[in-house]
């Protein structure tokens, strides 16, 4: 139930105090996610950067990667490709240096979607190679499998 999980996830901010900024990040990421699940995109943004600014920080680089992929999805789903892009761009650059296969994987992933819907299918196939080779090495069955459909998808 998102409503009741986004009502615990409210009631939690005032607990958190302004030292326990990784927490008070962690639970703007969550209901950033939960905003995003219920597609109300704006309040999503809205959390999402609040997570975004604290990780920063708190110098969180993985985080911040991560929560800049959330960012570039939310604008996906809003057809905002450019910034889409942007901000899935940034959070590769920060993944990379994080090592955060899953993430990056499912940020190739998502790149891919955004050159597909602007009809780049070169640079699609490209991003969702990408994110095949990750999946295959997190032995990721869900991640090949979806990368695999959007391949196919691509042509």
């Amino acid at each position: 139930n998102y409503n009741r999980a986004l009502d615990f996830y409210m009631r939690r901010i005032p607990y958190l105090k302004e030292n326990e900024k990784t927490a008070l990040a962690t639970n703007y990421n969550n209901i950033g996610m939960i905003q995003e699940a219920i597609k109300d995109y704006p309040k999503a943004l809205e959390y999402f950067q609040k997570a975004l600014d604290m990780h920063r920080a708190t110098g969180n680089k993985r985080m911040q990667g991560g929560t800049l992929v959330n960012i570039g999805i939310i604008y996906f789903n809003l057809k905002k490709y450019d910034e889409a892009l942007a901000h899935l761009q940034q959070g590769v650059l920060i993944i990379k240096g994080e090592g955060d296969k899953m993430v990056l994987s499912i940020a190739y992933e998502s790149v891919g979607n955004i050159y597909r819907e602007q009809k780049k299918y070169r640079l699609a196939e490209e991003a969702y190679q990408e994110s095949l080779l990750l999946s295959k090495d997190l032995r990721d069955t869900y991640g090949i499998a979806s990368a695999t459909r959007n391949l196919g998808a691509t042509y």
